[in-house]
């Protein structure tokens, strides 16, 4: 794509003439299930891509009326089989290639159907011979503008015909290494470019997700690319994406708060030790403890209620995914669970009781949640009022309690030192050292966190 394309992409006026437009069934079953014709891509308004091809023939009541009764019923997931994938050959000789398409059919009366749909991603390949002797890179335009420290300094001069009339100066820019790569932030009229240039020659698999969940526990907000450019052996490939849909957003408050302080070096410290712990994960999907971080995010920046809900959720996840063998019951316990149940078997007691008594003393082999944080806690790696107040967040909403307006200063300062605590527990997980913001404490002050898990080594027994 040129910067022209990729600026009207930006403004949400990209459209493309495509005389040549194929779609295919995604499956060997359909054989049948191919249309071709000319048609167009375009943005909407909104931002969303969509298409419209023109098929040619007679037209086919009978393979029309097919298409519409084999689509899947209300309540089911659509199966991959019902999908279609897209290629469509501009004007240019560009080929443009979208996946995972549900058309619309529009049966029309002297030529074959008007097919039209959205597309979730739009993939454009092109082969850069010159391209083979350089680092590979990869770019991400983001949908809005979100705040980050910068740490390079920028001059902007102003002139009037050949005269010097102004300069400026700021710190938007943010320059650092981080797991093989060089970074670059910079905000771009409403938006922001990220850059990453691998020190090798080879980019991480899925590298931009590990990106986008790195700056998501990193700044805490969920920010969504809308470009992607990868170059790397020779071939360069742009994705576009839709835009996001607006969301109502709270207060941000990232683990490490950069407001007028100069944090820059802390922050992208805390970024470099996330992504370095995700990058290897090799499935094209979430990390297991970006899930749990997402869910937080995503209850953040909506009412306190739903937020006190999904951060509770959240420790619970990051607990199980990142501190698997915490609390684990030892050898002793297990004996006299064993003893127990082997009693309780031989008893008098009712049929039905003895299962209900003989599934909660079993129960006691899975370490709960507050059995990991107790442990942690006693071991002096966590502050106990922290564990306190997630249990207080954790159990009023899991159990529906009243809301009660009166005591909302109580439950937001459970939550923000519920907050608090996913921050440590995560920093234990990815091996963070430094400062952090305290939000347990009024005037979110920095605290240092100097605990690593080579801490959490060798605590294995359940607390009594």
């Amino acid at each position: 794509m040129t910067s022209d394309e990729l600026g009207r992409y930006m403004e949400r006026a990209f459209s493309v003439d495509c005389p040549r437009m194929i779609l295919r069934k995604n499956t060997a079953a359909s054989p049948d299930r191919v249309y071709e014709g000319p048609g167009s891509i375009h943005q909407t308004p909104e931002g969303e891509l969509m298409f419209k091809v023109f098929t040619s023939g007679s037209p086919n009541l009978r393979e029309f009326a097919r298409i519409i009764g084999s689509r899947s019923k209300a309540g089911e997931i659509i199966p991959r089989d019902e999908y279609y994938s897209l290629e469509a050959t501009s004007t240019k000789g560009t080929i443009w290639r979208g996946d995972l398409v549900l058309p619309g059919f529009n049966q029309g009366v002297t030529g074959g159907p008007i097919i039209t749909g959205s597309l979730y991603q739009l993939v454009e390949t092109m082969q850069d011979a010159h391209s083979k002797e350089q680092r590979p890179y990869l770019s991400l335009t983001f949908a809005e503008e979100f705040d980050f420290p910068g740490n390079t300094s920028t001059t902007t001069k102003t002139f009037l015909g050949n005269r010097e009339i102004g300069i400026s100066g700021d710190w938007t820019p943010a320059v650092f290494e981080a797991a093989g790569l060089e970074f670059r932030l910079q905000k771009d009229r409403g938006s922001v470019s990220l850059s990453a240039e691998s020190k090798n020659m080879i980019l991480p698999r899925h590298l931009d997700l590990r990106i986008s969940e790195a700056l998501e526990f990193t700044l805490f907000e969920s920010q969504k690319w809308v470009i992607r450019t990868a170059q790397e052996n020779g071939q360069m490939a742009t994705t576009l994406r839709p835009f996001p849909r607006e969301r109502i957003k709270r207060a941000s408050t990232p683990p490490i708060g950069f407001g007028s302080r100069p944090t820059s070096e802390k922050v992208w410290n805390l970024f470099t030790k996330y992504l370095e712990y995700v990058i290897s994960h090799p499935e094209a999907e979430w990390h297991p403890l970006s899930n749990s971080v997402h869910l937080a995010v995503a209850g953040n920046a909506n009412p306190l209620g739903a937020g006190l809900l999904a951060l509770s959720v959240a420790v619970e996840g990051v607990l199980k995914k990142g501190f698997p063998k915490l609390a684990v019951p030892d050898d002793s316990l297990r004996q006299q669970i064993e003893g127990a149940c082997e009693l309780i078997s031989a008893s008098s007691l009712n049929g039905l009781f003895k299962r209900r008594l003989l599934g909660s003393i079993g129960a006691i082999l899975t370490p709960r949640p507050k059995d990991k944080l107790m442990s942690l806690v006693n071991a002096g790696l966590m502050r106990r009022e922290l564990m306190t107040a997630w249990a207080v967040v954790r159990n009023s909403t899991v159990h529906a309690a009243d809301f009660k307006p009166t005591k909302t200063a109580k439950i937001f300062h459970n939550y923000q030192s519920a907050l608090t605590l996913l921050n440590e527990l995560i920093f234990l997980i990815i091996g963070y050292v430094g400062q952090y913001t305290d939000y347990s404490v009024v005037g979110w002050p920095e605290r240092n966190w100097e605990w690593t898990k080579r801490e959490v080594e060798g605590l294995r027994g359940v607390p009594v």
